[in-house]
């Protein structure tokens, strides 16, 4: 599987937001992951000119190569985490080559206008293309009965009572924020792919990636 056509040499900037949401249930952090060195790994693949930015908030850092493969990526993604993780991803702060294929790698549980962000990948006639790690107790959860939920960004802990009315909003209120992103995307021409954490990674792109059209398929 491939990320582009191949009919001119690629240029991809890779945006990783590597908030500690990302990372707060197991599964999800593994799929993040595996998403990400999949992403470098397609783009060194097919030869493309790859700029990797981690990002937290307002804070960012371009990653060296070799970052990725010794796993040195990690402690640059901790350090971020400590300097600022209680605002979305600021996206105008990264410097975007032109005509670059924009992938943006998020579990997009932040509150911000898609449009704008989409409209930052897409400058310079950037090809936007989002790839959202979920967990299905995120999407789907079985609560009821008294809960502590802890906040995966500042780490405080909260308690609630989960009545079945109010598992309901709380559906409710994912499916819409969600509803609203792949409006936005639609509109603005760009690509979102969730992938869920469940299962192998193939399976969650063949699910959703590729008929989103994030992807495409080598014969």
């Amino acid at each position: 599987m491939k990320l582009y056509r191949e009919e001119v040499r690629p240029v991809v900037d890779l945006v990783f937001d590597v908030s500690k949401s990302m990372f707060f249930e197991s599964s999800k952090a593994r799929r993040a992951s595996e998403l990400f060195y999949f992403i470098v790994e397609s783009a060194s693949r097919s030869g493309a000119s790859l700029q990797i930015h981690l990002i937290v908030g307002n804070n960012t850092r371009t990653l060296p190569p070799d970052a990725v493969y010794n796993h040195h990526w990690q402690e640059i993604a901790e350090s971020l985490q400590e300097e600022d993780s209680d605002l979305p991803p600021d996206l105008s702060r990264i410097a975007f080559r032109a005509n670059a294929f924009r992938v943006f790698l998020s579990d997009l549980l932040f509150s911000v206008d898609p449009v704008q962000l989409i409209r930052l990948l897409g400058q310079r006639q950037g090809s936007p293309v989002i790839f959202a790690p979920f967990a299905r107790s995120e999407c789907s959860p079985d609560w009821q009965g008294n809960y502590e939920f802890v906040d995966a960004e500042q780490e405080t802990r909260h308690p609630h009572r989960i009545e079945p009315s109010v598992l309901a909003r709380y559906k409710k209120a994912y499916a819409n924020h969600f509803a609203i992103w792949k409006t936005a995307t639609t509109r603005y021409h760009a690509t979102l792919a969730r992938v869920d954490a469940e299962g192998t990674l193939e399976s969650g792109l063949y699910n959703e990636a590729i008929p989103a059209g994030a992807l495409e398929v080598s014969t």
